[in-house]
């Protein structure tokens, strides 16, 4: 039993005028008992103005409502999808779906569309889809098998005798077609009702002979029939399109009226009035016998609206709209059904007094987040609780071209041109010409015109040289500060094109880092091998290399180290040597380098964090290096003798499978296998992997696996050894593809990084240019003093800005080593523009003025990526879990669907207080007792 208000005024609009104009009588009245000493000072007015306002409270209409339940209720749990993809509007949708959404919301009258075609289709349906279930359980009952075959029949001669009573001859012929549909009602008549009374008999006389076997046979004949039907099917659902075409094109301007607003109707809303309409709202209908709970998904969780068992009126909208970025229809469902089973089981007083359930989802099926939502229906129909699902939306994709991402390098050497894919969405009738382009500040740097093809996905690569805009980007940066990484932006977009559904997602930023240094390259080796020459050609021919090639020992024509400032010269002075960034070390003999220049080797990689490549070869000079210092690098140690025998193959190890700068196909498996095919070297040094390294490849001799390339960290650079020096064989008929990508792959691994930006005392890094919401971000900073040494002692933060304001400080570590490298890590970072500075004891503010910038993206919303309804993933939750799968068209068939949950109902009964004799019996007596007692104080 509850109280609610009916009347001419809202409640609070009632209650707002009952307490001025009783205040405004207690105010009154006072006057009058004011002189009294006693509580009837203010208990008489209190009294009158009590009266007073139970007399307007009228206008609210209070009813006394009652609510009897008879019987056991059953229980729907409707779930509506509450993700963004429901807030669009189906302009494509089929013309029968909306002629009979538009009966269904009165926007046309009733039985403006005659659905004898769409019944006899779904009827057909229904009764093939029966048919091969049954068969497929391959059940060993006879009799069962008999009642299918006889179940079949029956619906087929259903469906035959509903052909010979349709007019055929007023459905108009479509033009250019020799459609016959009187003779395709015959050609059913014939071929399926006949074979399938056929099949009845013939099975049914087996049976009666005792004759088992042949039932196998006949099953094989009815999922054979089934088959057939389906041309039927298509034939029914093509006529009634084709009715439906008529139907709107003669009954003038009411129906064209109505299909225009329903195009412009979001799903939504479209549900909200399937659901809650006063008068042929689904749960309207099913509120007198059933328990209903209402539930709007969004993301993980499901947010109640309504629950018929509690006080309250059915709301007549559902109070939000569909904001959730992604549709998650599978976490929301499990966790409220576990929450309800659980309060069910700890209030049930009797066994197998449980209410029947079922779950009713009303979505457009493109499910892109979290668990599966078909386990959860599989789970569910374990537990007898049916879903039947109500798809939302058009069947096919409207029409429409998205730029749906764009994959790219996040960094681009200045002098080099970038490569990467557009990967567009192309929903357009073909052949229509649209225009794909990038720009720089409004400038195109480069276009496409191309010509649509209906293609789910389409890959267009693009290619075009930076030089020019990192020129222009840098001509507006600071000029006391040295760039060698330029955040460089650009925006993709498809131009918009006559009939597009939605130009929202035409476009896209794609940004990189251009970098404008030189990588410099130190090359030695004591003879001319063919690896010596090629790793020089690789690096050679790309502009973003400097090489300096040093061939010197006994095989060449020089017996000692040419030293100098120029090209291909060993430098002088240790600062010129830290100015490379890799050392490719051949066989060098141990005496051509002084013990200095050891040593500047050494801390080339331990101090300045560079990369060194050892190349290994048949003469073993490597293992007579000083292990003081060059040799103090080395991962390996050399065994004694030689491994005669020739590899039979290199394979990854799975300390190496798991490295990407091995990755020399797409996927992991495929890299797995390739490195085996790759041609194995026809010699390889006996080395053993010393403790603390990482052995990456091998080779397999005689069946065994012997190190081929090991890896190891040297204070503050990479360390990599390879055994062979015959990488050189991978050119065999494929030229640069393997050895040019994996050697450039092996030296952006074992280099340093290079910083984005310094100054005079600090060098700044903070990654690529761009991060996705919650990533974190690594900062790197390295400090100089004013004599140009590195500063390894000092306390280093780093200031995260963001809109003018410091919103977090990283406090940065040492690496531990003599680089002056400190590290840090941001926190997961919230989408918007970022800078990055620093701030470090014993410097001024005004001497680290070194910035980087970046930006964090919001994560990719792949929720409007496919704008139709997902029939095939609600038919298969329906099928999984015993239910139905049902268009929004068709949701008026529920009622009956839902029907056998509940045995019982519910009584509801209201009481108009108002008009009651007990409401009048409480204005008397209060106005009773008050002339009482005021006669009593003398005031009468």
């Amino acid at each position: 039993m509850s109280i609610r208000f009916n009347g001419d005024l809202p409640l609070w609009a009632g209650l707002l005028v009952g307490l001025l104009i009783s205040s405004i009588a207690w105010v009154y009245y006072y006057r009058d008992t004011r002189h009294l000493t006693n509580r009837l000072s203010w208990l008489l007015p209190s009294l009158r103005a009590l009266a007073i306002f139970l007399v307007v409270i009228i206008l609210a209409g209070p009813v006394l409502h009652h609510r009897q339940v008879i019987g056991q209720l059953g229980r729907v749990l409707v779930f509506l999808d509450g993700s963004q993809s429901m807030g669009v509007p189906d302009p494509n949708m089929a013309l029968r779906r909306k002629l009979l959404l538009s009966e269904s919301f009165g926007w046309i009258p009733r039985d403006t569309v005659d659905i004898s075609l769409m019944i006899m289709h779904d009827r057909l349906v229904a009764v093939r889809e029966q048919a091969i279930a049954e068969m497929q359980q391959d059940a060993a009952d006879q009799s069962a098998k008999m009642q299918c075959f006889r179940t079949f029949a029956e619906g087929v001669q259903g469906v035959a005798d509903r052909m010979d009573q349709y007019r055929w001859d007023d459905l108009p012929t479509p033009e250019g077609s020799k459609a016959d549909w009187r003779g395709i009602a015959a050609r059913f008549q014939s071929e399926i009702v006949a074979s399938a009374d056929t099949l009845l008999a013939q099975s049914s006389a087996e049976s009666h002979a005792g004759q088992t076997r042949p039932e196998e046979t006949r099953a094989r004949q009815l999922l054979a029939l089934c088959r057939s039907m389906e041309s039927f099917e298509r034939s029914l659902s093509a006529a009634f399109e084709l009715y439906c075409s008529e139907v709107a094109g003669h009954e003038g301007k009411r129906v064209t009226t109505a299909l225009e607003l329903l195009d412009e109707t979001p799903r939504w809303q479209r549900a909200e009035r399937l659901l809650l309409d006063d008068t042929s709202g689904l749960l309207r209908q099913l509120a007198s016998t059933h328990d209903i709970e209402l539930y709007r998904l969004a993301g993980t969780k499901a947010e109640g609206i309504w629950d018929s068992g509690a006080a309250g009126d059915m709301p007549h909208h559902f109070g939000s709209t569909p904001s959730a970025p992604t549709t998650d229809l599978g976490s929301g469902i499990r966790r409220t059904l576990t929450l309800l089973q659980r309060q069910s089981a700890s209030s049930e007083k009797e066994p197998g007094s449980a209410q029947r359930t079922a779950v009713l989802l009303l979505s457009d099926g493109q499910h892109n987040s979290g668990p599966s939502p078909i386990q959860v229906a599989r789970v569910l129909g374990s537990q007898r609780i049916p879903v039947y699902t109500v798809g939302l939306g058009a069947r096919r994709e409207p029409p429409d071209l998205a730029l749906l991402d764009i994959t790219h390098p996040d960094m681009v050497f200045q002098k080099g041109r970038i490569h990467g894919t557009l990967v567009l969405k192309d929903e357009m009738p073909p052949g229509r010409e649209f225009l794909v382009q990038i720009e720089h500040d409004g400038q195109v740097v480069w276009q496409r015109q191309l010509k649509t093809m209906t293609s789910r996905q389409r890959r267009i690569g693009f290619e075009f040289p930076v030089d020019d805009i990192v020129k222009q980007t840098v001509s507006r940066q600071e000029d006391r500060l040295e760039h060698h990484a330029i955040p460089i932006t650009l925006q993709a977009s498809i131009l918009p094109v006559d009939g597009e559904a939605d130009v929202t997602n035409n476009s896209r930023e794609m940004r990189f880092a251009a970098i404008t240094q030189t990588h410099k390259l130190l090359l030695l080796d004591s003879w001319s091998r063919w690896e010596t020459r090629y790793i020089r050609n690789c690096f050679q021919r790309d502009q973003q290399w400097q090489v300096d090639t040093i061939l010197v020992g006994q095989t060449t024509t020089r017996d000692s180290l040419p030293r100098g400032e120029g090209r291909d010269t060993f430098p002088t002075k240790r600062s010129a040597l830290m100015d490379y960034d890799l050392i490719v070390f051949g066989e060098v003999p141990a005496d051509v380098l002084s013990d200095q220049e050891q040593l500047w080797i050494r801390d080339f990689v331990g101090q300045r964090g560079g990369g060194i490549v050892f190349i290994d070869g048949r003469n073993g000079l490597l293992a007579q290096l000083d292990p003081k210092t060059i040799g103090a690098m080395l991962p390996v140690s050399r065994l004694d003798g030689h491994i005669e025998t020739k590899p039979e193959r290199l394979q990854l190890t799975r300390q190496g499978i798991s490295q990407g700068w091995l990755m020399l196909q797409p996927t992991s498996q495929a890299n797995q296998r390739f490195w085996t095919e790759l041609p194995p070297p026809s010699q390889i040094e006996p080395v053993r992997a010393l403790p603390g390294t990482e052995v990456l490849a091998e080779a397999v001799v005689n069946g065994k696996p012997v190190p081929a390339i090991i890896a190891r960290s040297f204070g503050a650079g990479h360390v990599l050894y390879f055994a062979f020096d015959e990488t050189w064989r991978w050119r065999y008929k494929a030229a640069d593809t393997y050895h040019q990508r994996f050697w450039n792959q092996v030296a952006k691994w074992v280099m340093p990084r290079p910083f984005a930006v310094s100054d005079a005392y600090v060098a700044l890094d903070s990654g690529p240019p761009s991060y996705t919401e919650g990533d974190t971000a690594e900062i790197r900073v390295q400090l100089h003093g004013a004599d140009g040494q590195v500063v390894n002692d000092s306390t280093v933060d780093a200031l995260l800005w963001r809109e003018g304001q410091i919103v977090s400080t990283v406090h940065l570590e040492s690496d531990g080593t003599s680089s002056g490298t400190y590290h840090g890590r941001t926190g997961q970072l919230v989408q918007g523009e970022y800078a990055v500075s620093v701030r470090a004891a014993g410097f001024s503010k005004q001497a680290l003025t070194a910035r980087t910038q970046f930006c964090v993206l919001a994560r990719p919303n792949n929720e409007l990526k496919q704008l139709s309804s997902n029939t095939p993933l609600l038919d298969e939750l329906a099928h999984v879990s015993g239910g139905r799968s049902l268009g929004e068209e068709q949701i008026g068939q529920l009622v009956e669907l839902l029907k056998p949950l509940s045995s019982g109902r519910i009584v509801e009964t209201d009481t108009l207080l108002w008009q009651s004799y007990w409401w009048f019996s409480m204005i008397i007596g209060l106005l009773t007792i008050e002339w009482i007692l005021r006669k009593r104080a003398g005031l009468l």
